[in-house]
């Protein structure tokens, strides 16, 4: 009996494989659109296995029934979809990522350059300040008469 049904499950499998196209080798007719190109321009480097290098489709009816079979490519395709999107989500948030941390860099300089600006005008001012300071005790000192206080007299004699 699981001789006869393995048998039928063999011939559901051939039908269904011709007719969703799983004959061709390297090709998953089960992807989205334009999916199989992508792998062929995607380059070396971490690559999702694909559905279609595992079991054909007649296979896995043929294992698991017709519903199981076509349930497992389907979750296969729909797993390798989520992850080339997730990916791609990835990337644009590091992209943006890296964008921030840009514009960080760039206020941060800004702030700094300004904040020495502020320095140096305080250094000047106290500069400034220091010479009229000097300047003036100076002048106080050695060129003006030093003056009585108001309200006394000096005896004259």
């Amino acid at each position: 009996m699981a001789r006869l049904d393995r048998k039928r499950r063999a011939l559901l499998g051939s039908i269904v494989s011709g007719i969703i196209g799983d004959g061709k080798p390297g090709e998953d007719s089960l992807a989205p659109p334009g999916e199989t190109a992508r792998k062929d321009l995607a380059g070396p480097g971490p690559k999702a296995e694909a559905p279609s290098s595992g079991p054909g489709i007649k296979a896995e009816i043929v294992e698991a029934g017709l519903i199981g079979g076509l349930a497992n490519r389907v979750k296969k395709t729909a797993d390798l979809y989520l992850n080339q999107k997730l990916d791609e989500i990835e990337q644009r948030i590091d992209r943006k990522l890296d964008e921030i941390d840009r514009r960080l860099a760039e206020w941060r300089d800004k702030e700094i350059a300004n904040r020495l600006r502020i320095i140096k005008i305080t250094l000047w001012a106290s500069v400034i300040v220091g010479a009229f300071s000097l300047a003036y005790s100076y002048v106080k000192v050695y060129l003006l008469p030093p003056s009585e206080p108001a309200g006394i007299s000096t005896p004259r004699h």
